[in-house]
């Protein structure tokens, strides 16, 4: 399935697969804490 992939029976997005790290990636747990919140605009 691509970018226009249908939503979930319960209409939040669907899972794609192609964005996701390979379980062996080196960029596992390597992200940079930017020390602002998530919630910030």
């Amino acid at each position: 399935m691509g970018l226009d992939a249908p939503r979930q029976a319960d209409g939040s997005l669907p899972v794609l697969t192609n964005f996701r790290l390979a379980p062996d990636s080196d960029a596992i747990d390597k992200g940079v804490d930017g020390g602002r919140s998530p919630l910030m605009s």
